[in-house]
């Protein structure tokens, strides 16, 4: 992977990742596959200059097989973290993820890795691990389980499992679980549901009615204009025997990344104004968006695969990385502040050639959200 790091140092302002934090970062991506996507979360409120990564891993790419050595070549990930549990966990799922015809193979659209940088990353770095459902997956219960089941062996306690078919059974009508998450590095609260369709209303309904320890009207008072500047908002809740104080509200603009900035920089100087986000880190994860078309590197700069990918579709199509903000997420605890993070994004995309415009097009109406 530390070919796409390559693609996007120049892209990554020194005020939101340090030259220090780099060198993790890289020592990580040294460990994985190229990858087609992957996204950096950066704590707005902090003046230390540390990113998390998160790379996305998916079948269709390879880079899944390519990870652990389940297909021809050997595996990108040492011997020394192939021995680690918790690697030996996500083989387990990506084992049953990768069997044609099983319910994983069909539900599952990818896998996303979670390495917490905030600190130097440990000599084997061990990261949290989200299943992604597909998008036409209405009620993914079922699969979340059989995921759970796969990278905990068979350690779910009853009770954690009750807690969670109590969260999918008081979900709104409109709302899913899109991704499951297991914490793996953070010990306590290990599982994390992400909740998405429905609004602000709806889920402050939703966390009465699982049992959330904490005070609505705390909530609303220090969200304030958010939800009201965004076009979407989602929702992640730890779940254990009961439902951890701390939840998740993340925040989307649907727009194209072109005419979606002003909204970001309206977003972002409301977190500013509110002491939320530091000037300098609003500033610089604005700076972050952008493209990178293949044309413009040379040829040995680009992932191996997708020059092989050019090359066959010759004129036909342009391989185009794109850099935009995926979302905005704030942390509430009852009794403390807003924790704010932004997520950077970085994700292929084909450059069609459109014979009457006579040139090459993006898709940019192409669904990006869950």
């Amino acid at each position: 992977m530390e070919v796409n790091l390559n693609l996007v140092d120049s892209h990554l302002d020194k005020r939101l990742a340090s030259e220090e934090a780099r060198g993790d970062l890289r020592r990580i991506a040294r460990m994985l596959p190229a990858v087609l996507g992957f996204q950096f979360e950066c704590r707005l409120d902090s003046a230390l200059p540390r990113v998390d990564l998160l790379p996305r891993l998916l079948l269709t790419d390879g880079s899944c097989d390519a990870l652990l050595g389940l297909g021809d070549a050997p595996p990108t990930l040492p011997e020394a973290a192939r021995k680690h549990p918790t690697w030996q966990a996500l083989e387990n799922l990506c084992r049953e993820w990768r069997m044609p015809g099983g319910a994983l193979s069909t539900g599952v659209m990818d896998v996303f890795l979670e390495f917490d940088l905030e600190q130097s990353a440990a000599e084997v770095p061990t990261p949290c691990v989200f299943v992604d459902f597909a998008r036409s997956v209405r009620h993914s219960q079922s699969l979340a389980e059989q995921g759970l089941d796969l990278l905990l062996g068979d350690r779910l306690p009853a009770g954690i499992r009750r807690r969670l078919a109590a969260c999918y059974e008081a979900l709104p009508e409109t709302a899913r679980a899109y991704a499951v998450g297991v914490m793996f590095p953070r010990g306590t609260s290990p599982l994390r549901l992400c909740l998405s369709g429905a609004t602000l209303p709806q889920w402050l309904t939703y966390l009465e009615r699982i049992g959330w320890p904490g005070q609505l009207s705390e909530i609303k008072a220090q969200l304030g204009r958010m939800p009201e500047l965004a076009e979407r908002i989602t929702l992640d809740i730890d779940v254990g025997e009961s439902v951890g104080p701390k939840v998740g509200f993340e925040f989307f603009i649907d727009k194209p990344f072109g005419p979606s900035r002003p909204f970001w920089e309206t977003l972002l100087g409301y977190l500013v104004e509110r002491g939320l986000a530091r000037p300098e880190k609003a500033s610089a994860a604005l700076s972050w968006v952008g493209y990178t078309p293949q044309r413009n590197k040379p040829e040995d700069e680009w992932p191996e695969g997708l020059r092989r990918a050019s090359r066959e579709l010759g004129a036909k199509a342009m391989s185009l990385f794109v850099r935009r903000l995926s979302h905005l997420k704030v942390a509430h605890q009852p009794g403390r502040a807003l924790e704010a993070k932004i997520y950077l994004e970085n994700l292929h995309r084909w450059l069609s050639y459109n014979e009457a415009k006579q040139g090459y097009v993006l898709d940019d109406n192409a669904p990006w959200g869950n």
